[in-house]
């Protein structure tokens, strides 16, 4: 046989295989790993959706929760995936976009993945004791502003998103608050604030809601333009004049190269999973903006978010371990 004909019947039978797999696909389950850990708002976001995807995948799909490294260990690992389908990230833009920035890792950024679908906008809230003298964002802004350094806020670990909203509203309300990073995540933050060690704390609205309806702790903004619609009395940052635009924006991406028919199929999946009205009050619950997008339409987004981290990262003078 000759040379030409072995290429020929490789290359046929590459091509069936992607066809094949495109038709079949999923023969089997499928693991989506999530870069933080078991309870947190990206773990239920995984486990919702895949959950509500099971009808249309007919396969079952295993979260496996894989922290540390400011969230890039499971990022990093699904890089390395094969592109078959199989292996699928719950993915941030802080991990994915603004991580790569500052750190030396074995991906680039978002042109190193496979977008599937963008699932959610999840803006953070800034918290404070119920009992402490500040009822507004402007309150708490002219606190600071008298007392430079001396207001304390927790989040949920340097250069998270928790952390990049309160360096971004230092720099826009030209205040200087002292951030303290946490390695236990809102929990931690929540302790320390009822005890007193700290003044303010920021986190994701379902982190809080149960500690705010019980009570014990106040929302005074939520970051961003739009009001959370868990706590629809505060303030946006933007309402209150601060022009703070990050949120955090969680997605569905896989390895890069995927084929394109089992990238159809996921993308159908998952759009069909999002709007399902177990996953709407899901995310109404949790105070979850949700929005769906596609491959192409969310792969400018995260270019969009690029850009702005670049930006973000020069203003506050971001710490660089490359």
């Amino acid at each position: 046989m000759g040379v030409v004909r072995i290429l020929s019947l490789v290359l046929a039978g590459a091509m069936h295989w992607g066809t094949a797999l495109g038709q079949e696909f999923p023969a089997r389950e499928m693991t989506m790993l999530v870069p933080n850990g078991h309870g947190g708002p990206t773990d239920a976001i995984a486990r919702a959706v895949a959950e509500e995807s099971y009808s249309a995948l007919k396969q079952r799909m295993v979260i496996v929760n894989k922290p540390g490294a400011s969230a890039t260990l499971a990022t990093a690992e699904v890089f390395r995936a094969r592109p078959d389908g199989y292996t699928l990230l719950l993915g941030d833009n802080i991990s994915t976009v603004f991580q790569p920035l500052r750190m030396k890792l074995p991906y680039g950024g978002p042109d190193d993945f496979q977008p599937v679908i963008k699932l959610a906008n999840i803006a953070n809230v800034l918290v404070v004791r119920a009992d402490s003298p500040w009822k507004t964002l402007e309150e708490f802004v002219a606190e600071a502003k008298k007392r430079p350094g001396a207001m304390r806020v927790s989040t949920a670990g340097r250069y998270t998103g928790t952390d990049l909203n309160m360096l971004e509203l230092n720099h826009v309300a030209k205040i200087d608050t002292t951030t303290v990073p946490v390695s236990g995540g809102t929990g931690e933050s929540v302790k320390l604030l009822l005890g007193g060690h700290i003044e303010a704390i920021v986190a994701a609205p379902v982190a809080v809601i149960g500690q705010v309806q019980g009570g014990a702790l106040r929302v005074l903004a939520t970051f961003g333009d739009r009001r959370n619609t868990l706590f629809p009395d505060a303030l946006s940052t933007a309402e209150s004049g601060y022009k703070t635009t990050m949120s955090v924006i969680v997605f569905i991406s896989a390895p890069k190269n995927l084929d394109p028919a089992a990238l159809q199929r996921l993308n159908a999946a998952f759009t069909e999973a999002v709007k399902s009205p177990r996953f709407q009050e899901f995310a109404r619950r949790n105070g979850y903006d949700v929005d769906p997008l596609g491959p192409e339409q969310f792969g400018k987004e995260l270019t969009a978010w690029r850009r702005y981290f670049v930006r973000l990262a020069e203003t506050i003078g971001v710490e660089s371990q490359k």
